[in-house]
């Protein structure tokens, strides 16, 4: 696009007052060819949004707060507003000056959320009515998730489920590294044999019925084997649910009967994922391709 610039080719009786106008014009014009008026910002914490601020992308690692520029100064502009990860701390939107839908702020709460607002020249209106990502029909039936986000050396272990379970330090080998991760901000790594995080026994983590396990894994050399996740019986020591890790191979075993021997690459993210339906089948995927599957009719339950 050609610049636009405005010259007084009418001579002195061109009114001020006119030629100003052809300015914003002018700048108006400009800002588009240059695609300044549908700039983009991606923030992680507090930000107060400039003038030219079009879509504005939200990873939260905790409560946070978005400040639109003051609505006077931003007529008939739109803003949107979304959250880029599912985390569950709260962004809250709000302006320097004049309300949005009548209240001092709006709040993104859910994963993968986005609102968009409108400025008429004294306050902001929501043009949604929250628009949030499609929802997961069995999320109630999640019962453990370890997204691995945290502190560098962080020795907290934070379970994102709507059970928000709290686990300890079996061992002081486990915690959560920022310097290595698939997404979010950090990932859990454990030393063999000298990590883990315990979380208390519950019936949720009976393996009879359908279940499954899905999870994301980078392995590196290492003296010995290590548990991925494992269980125990009580009173005998017995495993009754292990991924067991050694060099380049990964081990799903319910004890006695090893379902699945693994290959891994590594230092390469591998996805893997287990399942079993309520007949017994299980199948076994990796990257997505199903590597195995068969019936095992023994019942694995809990303790």
């Amino acid at each position: 696009m050609r610049r636009v610039t405005p010259q007084p080719s009418f001579g002195h009786d061109l009114s001020a007052s006119l030629l100003d106008r052809f300015r914003e014009y002018s700048v108006a014009l400009n800002q588009c060819a240059d695609h300044r008026l549908s700039e983009f910002v991606s923030i992680t914490g507090t930000y107060t949004a400039g003038e030219n601020d079009h879509v504005i992308e939200c990873a939260p690692s905790g409560a946070m707060t978005v400040t639109l520029p003051a609505a006077s100064v931003m007529r008939n502009k739109r803003i949107v507003i979304k959250r880029t990860n599912n985390t569950t701390h709260t962004v809250t939107i709000q302006s320097s000056s004049g309300n949005i839908d009548g209240a001092a702020s709006v709040t993104l709460t859910t994963a993968h959320q986005s609102r968009e607002v409108f400025s008429d020249g004294a306050n902001w209106w929501l043009l949604d009515a929250g628009a949030t990502a499609p929802t997961d029909p069995y999320w109630a039936n999640v019962v453990l998730m370890l997204h691995g986000d945290g502190a560098n050396d962080g020795a907290t272990i934070t379970d994102s489920s709507s059970y928000a379970r709290s686990s300890t330090a079996y061992r002081s080998g486990s915690k959560t590294v920022t310097t290595e991760k698939k997404f979010g901000t950090a990932s859990i790594t454990a030393a063999a044999s000298t990590g883990s995080h315990q979380f208390s026994d519950s019936t949720d983590f009976a393996l009879s019925g359908a279940f499954t396990f899905e999870f994301w894994i980078k392995t590196v050399v290492q003296a010995s084997d290590g548990y991925l996740f494992a269980g125990y019986e009580a009173g005998s020591g017995g495993r009754y649910w292990i991924v067991n890790t050694s060099g380049t191979t990964l081990n799903f075993v319910l004890w006695p009967v090893t379902i699945s021997v693994i290959t891994l690459t590594q230092g390469q993210w591998t996805h893997i994922a287990i399942s079993r339906d309520g007949s017994g089948y299980f199948r076994v995927f990796k990257d997505g391709v199903e590597l195995y599957g068969a019936t095992h009719a023994a019942s694995y339950t809990r303790p």
